[in-house]
């Protein structure tokens, strides 16, 4: 009985996985950029946004950036979780002349493939953030009321309201580039911020089912082996 008691506690500790949030480390620049590097535990990004003749241009801003991991714009209720001492992205946007719609693009990629990004949004006022042409299996973790989800679609469900919308969302799945469309709701020529920090959950890896059977089997084939040897000693 004590052998099995004594599988069972190891076997509950392989099936044990702590869970640890990195947040994005960004590279410093200066001005109005469209383009910037960065890292997440190490693995290098880039973070790219490529506008359309007209149409709102969407630019990353230095002077509402942070790159020392000082921010603290992402520590209250509505983030999962609340982030505290990291670095953060400004972007601003300027609208067009057209406004038919066509959105901006917006491409993260990674140097090796991550599962469960989070992203985690600040002041996303009068803006669809679209991550349809990678996934609609984005997951609304939290995030004010107007913050709304769906479809792969973070919107802003009151646009005709100057209010602060803000929430944190994961994006399901394993990708090393995501693709997301940028659009201005309504005309927002005084600008508007839209901050971002970037989250992945990397967890443990936890055996497999048949590897927990066979690590089994063979610590009963130890305790046995091992029980009769001894079992006339005291």
């Amino acid at each position: 009985m004590k052998y099995f008691c004594l599988i069972s506690i190891l076997l509950l500790f392989l099936g044990q996985t702590n869970a640890t949030v990195f947040f994005a480390e960004f590279d410093s620049f200066s001005g109005d950029v469209t383009s910037v590097t960065g890292n997440l535990n190490g693995n290098g990004f880039t973070y790219s946004i490529a506008n359309q003749p007209g149409q709102t241009d969407f630019k990353i801003r230095n002077s509402s950036s942070i790159f020392d991991n000082s921010s603290s714009t992402f520590n209250n209720s509505f983030f999962t979780p609340p982030a505290n001492n990291t670095d953060q992205l400004g972007m601003v946007m300027f609208s067009g002349t057209t406004q038919t719609g066509v959105p901006a693009t917006l491409t993260i990629t990674f140097a090796n493939a991550v599962t469960g990004l989070g992203f985690h949004i600040k002041n996303m006022d009068r803006t669809d953030i679209d991550f349809s042409p990678t996934t609609t299996d984005v997951t609304r973790l939290s995030g004010s009321s107007d913050f709304g989800v769906s479809n792969g679609r973070l919107f802003d469900i009151v646009p005709t309201t100057d209010s602060d919308v803000q929430g944190s969302v994961q994006v399901n799945g394993t990708f090393s580039t995501y693709t997301i469309h940028l659009r201005e709701v309504l005309n927002a020529s005084d600008g508007y911020f839209i901050q971002f920090s970037l989250d992945d959950t990397l967890q443990q890896t936890i055996p497999e089912p048949s590897t927990c059977f066979l690590f089994a089997l063979a610590l009963m084939g130890f305790s046995m082996r091992f029980g009769k040897k001894y079992s006339g000693v005291k």
